[in-house]
């Protein structure tokens, strides 16, 4: 029976040229200064200037952007609990 692991965020940055990511599940705004992607783990905001997705593997959910970046903002995501355990935990 193969296991399945969960798939969790790499993210490296480059001489702060070239950002390669794992896990990402949708990209959801870019333009050539600011990129919001989906993850897995959370949401990822890359700012800079001349942005540009390099590739993109739907099916590894791994993304390569070029360009000249200035910030990489992480977020992680929350687990969602239910009211009943927020109460009584």
């Amino acid at each position: 029976m193969a296991r399945e692991e969960a798939v969790h965020d790499r993210l490296t940055v480059t001489d702060k040229s070239r950002v390669v990511l794992n896990g990402v599940l949708s990209v959801e705004s870019f333009d050539n200064s600011y990129l919001s992607l989906d993850t897995s783990d959370g949401q990822v905001n890359i700012e800079g200037d001349s942005l540009k997705i390099e590739s993109l593997i739907r099916e590894g959910g791994e993304i390569t952007v070029t360009g000249k970046i200035s910030a990489v903002y992480y977020t992680t995501r929350k687990k969602k609990t239910s009211f009943l355990s927020r109460f009584f935990g």
